[in-house]
């Protein structure tokens, strides 16, 4: 059996080559014989994997150089080159605000995983935002740079959070609690900014 090489290597913008046969000589009971007459070669730089062929005509020579092709029925096996994707994350930043009637943005967007090869990239759209209390996703778009192909990546995307939380504004105090229409009294409480008090308050100080 003739095999081609194969090989494996992760993308790098750079050219990759694979070449030669895995075996060219082999023992078959007790005698050594040489194949030659053949060659096997594959050349790429994009992610993908790609067959490396066999090319020429197959020659068996016996320890003493002598052609004894017609003894043998070679088989052929091809080789592969393979060369793997980039693994990248691009993941949005997390934010946090006190409401204030303006929207919180935050555009940062970080590139992890095994990164861009040098020359390549990405620019970002951020269109995350959140203006009343509550949360939702940091959401943005990406183009790839000119000259970066989409094929030499496996890109994944992470939303970050972004937080708008509430606040208490305590002028003198105010009342939170419980106070029927026909009752004077009312159980509640008093929420002053130094504290709270508890109890059972007259209506009048309720208001």
């Amino acid at each position: 059996t003739a095999q081609a090489q194969s090989g494996s290597f992760k993308y790098d913008g750079q050219q990759h080559s694979v070449s030669g046969i895995k075996e060219n000589t082999f023992i078959i009971d007790g005698n050594t014989y040489t194949l030659s007459g053949l060659t096997a070669e594959a050349s790429e730089k994009n992610a993908g994997t790609y067959t490396v062929n066999l090319v020429g005509t197959a020659v068996v020579s016996d320890a003493y150089g002598n052609d004894v092709t017609s003894q043998f029925a070679v088989n052929m096996v091809t080789g592969e080159l393979v060369i793997t994707q980039r693994q990248i994350v691009f993941t949005s930043a997390d934010g946090t605000k006190t409401y204030d009637g303006t929207a919180l943005v935050n555009e940062e967007v970080a590139v992890g995983g095994d990164g861009f090869v040098n020359g390549e990239g990405a620019v970002f759209n951020v269109t995350g935002s959140q203006v009343i209390v509550g949360s939702s996703k940091n959401t943005f778009t990406y183009i790839l740079n000119d000259g970066t192909a989409e094929n030499n990546y496996d890109i994944q995307v992470e939303y970050g959070v972004l937080n708008g939380i509430g606040y208490i504004n305590f002028h003198e105090y105010m009342y939170v609690g419980i106070c029927q229409d026909n009752q004077i009294n009312g159980w509640g409480i008093k929420a002053y900014r130094g504290g709270f008090q508890f109890g059972i308050f007259e209506d009048s100080e309720l208001k």
